[in-house]
């Protein structure tokens, strides 16, 4: 089944397109119906699976197929409700109609509606025929079991930018962008973010019961995010900011291997980026002839335009965000970020907060 159907179905948008629609009349009291009598419905949901079962004109089963969108549904008091579904919001409101079924609208008087298959304390099941598809919605409990993931360093996929109409209830636009970097999540609440080559630092905080993750609260940078998944080696977030929102992927990052680093790495040039506070005020490049030799008795050599230096390099471990440390505990210590490593380049990223620069500079492989 493809794509557009399912989240048509999920959120309940274009229903009027996808097939025929009635209009919902929110006049029996929900404490009627056996689903809604100790108020189960009213929680957030997170997504599990969605089962698609297709039939032939004789009632045969065919094919069933299986999606699984990240993100979750939430029924509130005052009988709205928000998805995400993929990224994609939706706000309407819900009831339970006359025959007890789960009636979604999307904004105005007409909807979908569902049957509910299964409703208890910690799983809801709803199911809708659409001429000869069947699609089964599978939720959990929502919890915010996100935590244990949330510390570590993660590198940018992709940020999918989706433009809303001028209400606000309809997606018109989605570009992808592909910026080159990393976010960063430390124990000690302080996080870092590069992309592409531009920097920011900041505090970071975590609210169990919205889970969700705020940056720089209570200064005019603040901004906080749904996290509609994290896992131990995928994170995506959520942010809309007026008409646009933001979903950002990452995948965890992996460390490099001491073997991948012991090469001799060619100069081929270096960035240097002049930034305040998160703005890119000018940049400019030098191309050194030269090298940089990492040993693997762990001393380093470099050799940049006839100048030279030796030291001594190490590897700091994951949790530490694996960063090459040169010279470490001596006055010319310093740190860098691996942004990219293959078996024929190798991409190292430096910020001096003191002169409110940061450095890329490539090699190539010997």
């Amino acid at each position: 089944m493809n794509r557009k159907l399912l989240i048509t179905l999920f959120i309940a948008t274009l229903a009027c397109v996808t097939y025929s629609c009635k209009k919902i009349i929110p006049s029996v009291d929900p404490a009627r119906c056996e689903h809604a009598t100790d108020g189960l419905i009213v929680k957030k949901w997170a997504s599990a699976f969605i089962q698609t079962d297709t039939y032939n004109s004789s009632g045969t089963k065919t094919n069933t197929s299986f999606d699984h969108p990240a993100g979750f549904i939430q029924f509130k008091n005052d009988a709205t409700y928000t998805i995400v579904s993929d990224g994609i919001l939706v706000n309407g409101s819900w009831l339970f109609d006359h025959n007890c079924n789960l009636a979604l609208t999307a904004g105005g008087s007409t909807g979908v509606t569902f049957e509910v298959v299964t409703l208890t304390t910690d799983s809801l099941i709803i199911r809708k025929k659409v001429n000869n598809l069947v699609v089964t919605q599978h939720f959990g409990a929502y919890s915010c079991s996100y935590q244990p993931y949330m510390v570590k360093k993660w590198v940018n996929t992709y940020i999918q930018q989706d433009n809303y109409s001028s209400d606000g209830a309809t997606v018109v636009s989605s570009n992808l962008i592909y910026p080159i970097g990393f976010f960063e999540l430390n124990s000690d609440s302080t996080y870092r973010v590069v992309s592409n080559n531009v920097p920011l630092n900041g505090k970071w905080s975590m609210n169990i019961d919205k889970c969700d993750l705020t940056l720089d609260a209570g200064t005019s940078l603040a901004r906080t995010f749904e996290i509609v998944k994290a896992s131990a080696d995928s994170l995506i977030i959520r942010r809309k900011a007026g008409n646009v929102a933001y979903i950002q992927h990452y995948k965890a990052y992996n460390c490099p291997t001491l073997a991948q680093l012991e090469q001799q790495w060619d100069n081929i040039d270096i960035r240097t980026d002049y930034v305040t506070n998160g703005t890119l005020s000018g940049s400019n490049y030098i191309y050194p002839t030269g090298y940089f030799k990492l040993n693997a008795n762990l001393s380093y050599n470099v050799l940049s335009s006839g100048a030279t230096l030796d030291g001594s390099w190490l590897l700091l471990d994951q949790s530490h965000g694996c960063p090459l440390v040169l010279d470490q505990a001596t006055s010319l210590e310093r740190s860098f970020d691996i942004i990219k490593i293959t078996s024929d380049s190798l991409t190292i990223y430096r910020e001096d907060i003191i002169n409110q620069s940061a450095y890329t500079q490539r090699y190539k492989k010997h």
